[in-house]
Formats: C-alpha cells, structure tokens, sequence
C-alpha cells in the first residue's frame, strides 16, 4: 500500500473528525454483494496490533496460501448471506496477503509441487476471478508493518494534525489497520485498490467510514 495527503477530489466528505474511507475499485464490478463501504458502516474499522502484524512476516509460502484460501472463503461465504463479518472473520480476512510469490497456483496446469494448490483455488473460483489474481501475482507485495509505522512517525514529526488522507494503492488496508488512533480520528481517508479480492477485504475490514 501507499500513502499521500492532499485534496480528495469529488464524492468524498471532508467533515472533521470523521474517517471517510472509500475503498473504490478501478475495475468495474469488483464491488459484489455487500461489499461496498456503505452497505457495511456501523462495527468499526479493524486496528492492527504490533503483536498481529509481526505473525504475518514469519509465514512461508504453504502458511501465505492457506491464510489466503481461507479468507477466500470467508469472504464468499459474506456476500452469499449479505452479512458482516464477525471479529473472528475479520481476523482471517486481514491474514490475506495477495499472490505475489504465489502465482502458479493460479494456473490451471501449475507445475509439480503446484498441483494440489491450483485444483483448491480453481475449485474456489471461477475462471474470471483466477485470471484477476494471475494479472496481480506480479505486483502482490505489501509493506512491512514496521515501515508503516516509520512512515507515520515522520508525518507526525512534519506536523500532521487533521486533513486528507490518499491510500492510492490499499491492498487489504493495512496502511488504515496500522495507523495510530488519534490520527485516523482527525483524517478523511481514501483507499483506492484496483485488485478485486483486496478490494472487497479492505471494505470490510474498514467500514466505519
């Protein structure tokens, strides 16, 4: 993910004291069910801890895959029955980390080591939603938690008190999940996020917007 501050163009409230978050998909019909910001306002946005984030660097690639499948799950199973995710499904939701380093599980005829993997994922998805995630396996990589949490120490030190807040590239939100409470209450914040399960998990991660 990213970070920038500015001016936030139209269809996005400025009032202070709010966190304005719209998770808006670049890819027409990403939004499914259920899945946009304000269809799901009301339980809070998720925060991550020191403690959360930290577990996530010390996954291997089979740890990563199933994190991911069982999001996928999660989130399929939300927008079949138009509902929120519980604290306990918001957890897997966050543990989704994108296919960067993973993509030959999204081919249909992966090669050795990959073939369980692929026939899991082709069982989950249908073939438009696999080709989604082979256009991303390329650029799937999200910034460590302990660079986030540099970056918002300089923004405070640069005076940082209230304003706009630009995630031009969200990923699941962890850029929003990390960043300290007593900004996110003074911030309007944007997420932008082009890739369509990150995009829906964002939404439903940070949805008190």
């Amino acid at each position: 993910g990213g970070l920038g501050t500015g001016g936030m163009g139209p269809g996005v409230r400025t009032g202070r004291g709010t966190s304005d978050l719209d998770i808006a998909a670049e890819r027409e019909g990403t939004e499914g069910p259920g899945a946009g910001p304000d269809a799901l306002a009301g339980t809070g946005n998720f925060h991550i801890t020191p403690e959360k984030f930290a577990v996530l660097g010390r996954r291997t690639l089979e740890d990563r895959f199933k994190d991911n499948i069982a999001a996928l799950r999660v989130l399929k199973a939300l927008e079949k029955e138009g509902r929120k995710p519980t604290p306990e499904e918001k957890d897997v939701l966050f543990r989704y980390s994108g296919w960067g380093g993973l993509g030959e599980a999204t081919r249909r005829y992966a090669s050795s080591g990959w073939e369980a993997k692929s026939r899991i994922l082709h069982d989950l998805l249908t073939d438009e939603e696999i080709n989604s995630l082979g256009d991303s396996s390329a650029t799937a990589y999200y910034t460590p938690g302990e660079v986030v949490e540099g970056i918002y120490k300089a923004v405070a030190r640069m005076g940082f008190k209230t304003g706009s807040v630009l995630d031009s590239a969200t990923g699941t939100g962890n850029f929003i999940g990390i960043m300290p409470r007593d900004m996110e209450a003074r911030a309007n914040i944007r997420g932008i996020e082009p890739e369509m399960f990150s995009h829906k998990i964002a939404a439903y991660l940070y949805d008190s917007a």
